[in-house]
């Protein structure tokens, strides 16, 4: 049995403003630039470059 759903069409502005709200609840909810104890006391920014410098250096060498 299939289910439809039917929603009404935002409007662009409001389509937009929607946009903005989850992507700010997305960027506060991972904090980059909060340092983890489980990344070396980083940011998982920072841990993430080092940690793929690491990789390529490794490849290389």
């Amino acid at each position: 049995m299939f289910r439809l759903r039917v929603r009404p069409q935002l409007s662009s502005s409001a389509a937009t403003a929607a946009r903005i709200k989850i992507a700010t609840w997305i960027a506060d909810f991972y904090n980059t630039r909060r340092l983890h104890s489980v990344c070396d006391h980083k940011s998982p920014i920072d841990y993430e470059r080092e940690y793929r410098a690491g990789l390529t250096m490794r490849l290389v060498a």
